[in-house]
């Protein structure tokens, strides 16, 4: 009984950020979308489309993307997630901020900091988060991680570490606790609405499954 209350209460958190960020994404002001950005409108500008200062001041990630096991999870089935998250720009090569990831492979949620290199072409992104909501037998605690290369506004490639603080002992625990997966995203225009479905289907597939 607590563990079937636990999920439906993760499965409704999911939900619920999901349709945070449909409202969000209807509040905030379209400014910029699919136009090239003007330098000099950069003050205290807003944006959907990921982008160094001076182009914006700060703005919204809505990523989503698959993600496949490496060594012992090599060959498992794809694992979606997804990202929202608010980020600020430092400098023209900085920026920092929080995010909110939804992990699908045995769901997952939690928050993580990020930081985002700009490089004259693409990007670098690293994070670093901690589990505080679990389906599977991950603990609160895990921890997990993001190293990214965006290869432009919308499509990055990257890995993503986790060290998992796991409901079981061996030799009765068949499953490790650290695990490598590498996989794609999608971010910016082509992220926002992708990132909100995936997202709502992940917590009702959760659902349907209590």
């Amino acid at each position: 009984m607590t563990n079937h209350r636990a999920r439906l209460i993760l499965v409704s958190e999911v939900l619920r950020t999901a349709a945070m960020v449909t409202v969000i994404c209807g509040a905030i002001p379209y400014d910029g979308l699919g136009q090239e950005l003007d330098p000099q409108d950069g003050l205290d500008r807003t944006c959907w489309q990921r982008a160094p200062s001076p182009g914006c001041t700060l703005y919204v990630v809505t990523e989503a993307g698959g993600y496949v096991g490496l060594g012992d999870y090599a060959g498992s089935s794809a694992s979606p997630t997804v990202d929202w998250g608010l980020m600020w720009n430092q400098s023209s090569r900085s920026s920092f901020g929080v995010t909110l990831t939804v992990w699908g492979d045995n769901l997952f949620v939690g928050p993580a900091l990020r930081y985002r290199r700009w490089l004259d072409r693409g990007s670098f992104v690293f994070a670093v988060g901690v589990v505080v909501g679990a389906d599977g037998a991950e603990k609160p605690g895990s921890l997990f991680g993001l190293i990214r290369y965006d290869l432009n506004d919308w499509f990055g490639i990257g890995l993503r570490p986790q060290h998992l603080r796991l409901d079981c002992e061996p030799p009765f625990c068949s499953q490790q606790p650290d695990r490598i997966y590498v996989g794609a995203e999608l971010g910016s225009n082509w992220g926002r609405w992708t990132s909100i479905i995936g997202g709502a289907l992940t917590g009702l597939i959760v659902a349907v499954g209590t």
